[in-house]
């Protein structure tokens, strides 16, 4: 006898957010995904993680997601480390490769990878500026 069954595949595509950014940022990650995907790990560039000294973070990212919805819309959450060296000048003139990160979305043992390129100009620490207040 012969059945039949209905092979459901999976999809995953991502946005990152800011790009470029600043050494500092808060990075989002919006994973778009349908066919119950439970998982999803992000690879962070080994440079990147080379010149992280942070405790909050073990690498590589992993978040489990509800893999009972069909279709979801998450957005992961990742500060980029403030001694993270700039791709670009101010004026855009690269200095070094853009840096890469890999979103890996699973469902059981399957996956499929979106690879997202990040480009970084200065750092927030450029932003402050101390100073003595004058009365």
């Amino acid at each position: 006898m012969l059945g039949s069954y209905t092979v459901i595949d999976f999809t995953v595509t991502t946005a990152l957010v800011p790009n470029p950014a600043l050494a500092g940022d808060e990075m989002i990650f919006t994973a778009n995904t349908t066919g119950f995907v439970d998982k999803i790990v992000i690879f962070v560039d080994q440079d990147i993680m080379n010149k992280d000294d942070r405790t909050q973070y073990t690498y590589p990212l992993q978040y489990l997601v509800n893999g009972g919805k069909d279709v979801k819309k998450t957005d992961l959450r990742y500060i980029l480390c403030v001694h993270t060296d700039q791709t670009l000048t101010k004026d855009d003139v690269r200095i070094r490769p853009e840096y890469t990160f890999i979103l890996r979305g699973f469902r059981g043992d399957k996956y499929k990878d979106v690879v997202l390129p990040l480009d970084v100009r200065r750092s927030v620490l450029e932003l402050i500026h101390p100073g003595v207040l004058q009365n």
